[in-house]
């Protein structure tokens, strides 16, 4: 049974970005494309660098310093599928999103 947490409000997420926000100690990164919203781990698994600050290209979410790019529906690598970012469930609410703690 999810348990979920508020993260964030929908409109604090611009279009084509991401925001960190921390839960359970655990830095997450929320997307918003084409006014859906996706959450990922917020380490890239190039060199451990925040995804957050990064921009989404059609369907990616790209890391800021080296361009590695994860598929926001399942944190996927672009180039190896088998290398994932965890993902995490989401609920919106009211203009509020909200994540399963059990994800977390």
């Amino acid at each position: 049974m999810p348990n979920w947490v508020f993260a964030a409000n929908t409109a604090d997420i611009p279009e084509h970005r991401g925001i960190e926000v921390v839960i359970q100690n655990q830095s997450i990164a929320l997307f918003r494309y084409k006014n859906d919203f996706y959450a990922l781990r917020n380490q890239c698994a190039h060199q451990h660098a925040p995804i957050s600050g990064g921009y989404v290209y059609e369907g990616y979410a790209v890391c800021p310093h080296h361009q590695w790019k994860f598929k926001l529906t399942d944190g996927s690598f672009i180039n190896n599928e088998t290398l994932k970012l965890p993902s995490y469930r989401l609920k919106i609410t009211g203009g509020r999103i909200y994540i399963d703690r059990e994800d977390v």
